[in-house]
C-alpha cells in the first residue's frame, strides 16, 4: 500500500503554507466553499507524473498576488521504502522534481506512484 504521510505546501494556490502529518489511514477533507480543499487534493496529485488533477500549467498554481512560485514536499511510504519528494516551480518555470534530495524527473515519480484521478464537474469524484 502507498501512503502520503507528510505534506508541506508553500505558496500553492490559496495556501501560503500548510503542513499535514498523516498516518496512512483514509482522510476526509471538509470545509466551506473556497477554503482550499481541492487545492490540497491538487497538491497531492502532483506527487505523481503529469499536470495534476486540474491539468494546470505550473505557472497557474502559484499563490496570488505574490506569484513567487510554489513548492510541495512530502513523504511517500510504500511497504518497502520511504521516499522524500519535492516538486516546485519558480516564477512560472517548468515543474522540477527531487526525490530523496536528488534531482529527478516525473518519469521517476511514475515508478514510485501510479495514480488514476477520476474527476466529475468541478472536483474529484470520491467513492
Amino acid at each position: 500500500m502507498l501512503a502520503l504521510t507528510e505534506l508541506t505546501v508553500s505558496h500553492f494556490r490559496s495556501h501560503l503554507r500548510a503542513e499535514l502529518h498523516l498516518d496512512g489511514r483514509p482522510v476526509a477533507i471538509h470545509g466551506n466553499n473556497g477554503a482550499g480543499k481541492t487545492n490540497i487534493l491538487e497538491a497531492v496529485s502532483l506527487f505523481s507524473p503529469g499536470r495534476g488533477l486540474r491539468r494546470a500549467r505550473a505557472a497557474g498554481m502559484a499563490r496570488r498576488p505574490e506569484n513567487l512560485g510554489w513548492k510541495l514536499k512530502g513523504v511517500l511510504q510504500t511497504p518497502d521504502q520511504s521516499y522524500e519528494i519535492e516538486t516546485w516551480s519558480e516564477e512560472g518555470a517548468a515543474r522540477q522534481v527531487r526525490i530523496d534530495n536528488k534531482a529527478s524527473n516525473q518519469i521517476a515519480l511514475g515508478q514510485i506512484c501510479r495514480v488514476v484521478w477520476l474527476v466529475a464537474g468541478d472536483g474529484p469524484l470520491v467513492g
